[in-house]
């Protein structure tokens, strides 16, 4: 069963702007995604989010290449409005296109890498 993260109660704000909020989020994305658990992330009563919240939580999963298909498959974003979901999708496609670019991922260099924790 995937575990269900409310935003606006982790947050305790119906506002997701900045970096510090976003850390907030990825550290429970993380745990669950190293535990192997599916994880839905549902935004019902948030107002803003910014891609600076997004970069910070949804994309700082990104670090190495095989993370990627982890993070699809254990990873829904439920009731984001549409504006907020085209900034999402070209934050993933960004952090994407980067490590295609910047890391091979032969060898993951990160520390508390879902795949070499």
């Amino acid at each position: 069963m995937a575990r269900k993260v409310i935003v606006k109660d982790l947050l305790k704000s119906e506002n997701c702007y900045d970096r510090e909020q976003g850390t907030v989020l990825y550290k429970v994305l993380l745990d669950s995604l190293i535990n192997r658990q599916a994880v839905e992330v549902d935004f019902t009563g948030i107002q803003t989010i910014t891609s600076a919240f997004l970069n910070s939580s949804f994309g700082e999963l990104l670090k190495c290449r095989p993370q990627i298909p982890v993070v699809k498959k254990l990873v829904k974003v439920t009731y984001i409005d549409n504006f907020s979901k085209k900034i999402l999708n070209k934050v993933m496609t960004n952090k994407v296109a980067k490590l295609v670019v910047d890391n091979p991922c032969q060898d993951c260099p990160y520390t508390n890498c879902i795949h070499h924790p």
